[in-house]
């Protein structure tokens, strides 16, 4: 299994994290190789097998996994250890989670969108959210911080956060209207500049902050793209974050 891994988050033994590429898993074309898609005409068997194989690359138990159905909106959910594997009997509608739970690994979804793995070292919290435009808008990472603070007490200038690969702004080319929704001149427009200020608004201290220098549209045979599909069939990557279990 192909998957990245982010700077700022790497020192931290505690931690287990990275985003998986669409190389190495079990789907045959259209999905190849990886596809962590349920809703696609995918064999439902090669996406689970993709799944059983990510987790025995990263070191998490994908029976356990945390996720949802993305609705590019920006509800943040606070979940435990009831709600482990809660991705294969439910997918609630929301675009993002966070836990201080051990073994619990937190999986957000993209094609172009901006995965955000979110970690305080102090409390041992962690997160990850799922942004598109609409979620940025919406500032969906500044209630996940602000849930993360008032869950577990944790401080923005002690988070560290991870913006894996998405589009970049020398391919993501939107209307006049979603620029200016962002506060930016179109056509061609950076999600992780919005993200990267609104950080920085709450506090979060810049060098705390990793984006991925990957665009998804240029790299769209490594990560999938949903621009680079063009409306074609397409699976999505997937970026986990978890809490390791302490040895005894």
């Amino acid at each position: 299994m192909d998957y990245v891994t982010f700077p700022n988050l790497e020192p931290f033994s505690e931690l287990t994290h990275g985003m998986f590429s669409r190389l190495g898993g079990a789907s045959k074309p259209p999905y190849h190789e990886s596809n962590f898609r349920l809703d696609s005409n995918d064999d439902p068997a090669a996406v689970r097998e993709t799944y059983r194989r990510a987790g025995m690359a990263l070191g998490f138990s994908e029976s356990r996994l945390v996720a949802g159905k993305q609705v590019h909106g920006n509800e943040v959910r606070v979940v435990g250890k009831a709600d482990a594997g809660i991705f294969w009997r439910e997918r609630p509608l929301c675009d993002g989670f966070v836990t201080n739970v051990k073994n619990l690994p937190l999986g957000v979804f993209g094609a172009d969108c901006q995965p955000i793995l979110l970690y305080d070292p102090v409390t041992s919290a962690i997160g990850a959210v799922h942004a598109g435009w609409r979620g940025t808008v919406a500032q969906i990472v500044t209630e996940a911080v602000q849930t993360m603070q008032t869950e577990y007490g944790s401080c923005a200038e002690h988070l560290r956060v991870a913006i894996g690969p998405h589009i970049h702004s020398c391919c993501y080319e939107v209307s006049e209207d979603v620029a200016s929704q962002l506060g930016q001149i179109g056509p061609y427009v950076s999600l992780s500049s919005c993200v990267e200020q609104e950080l920085k608004s709450l506090g979060v201290r810049e060098e705390n902050v990793h984006i991925s220098p990957i665009c998804t549209r240029c790299e769209h045979t490594r990560f999938w793209s949903h621009r680079a599909v063009a409306g074609g069939e397409r699976g999505v990557c997937l970026a986990v974050i978890m809490l390791k279990e302490e040895r005894k």
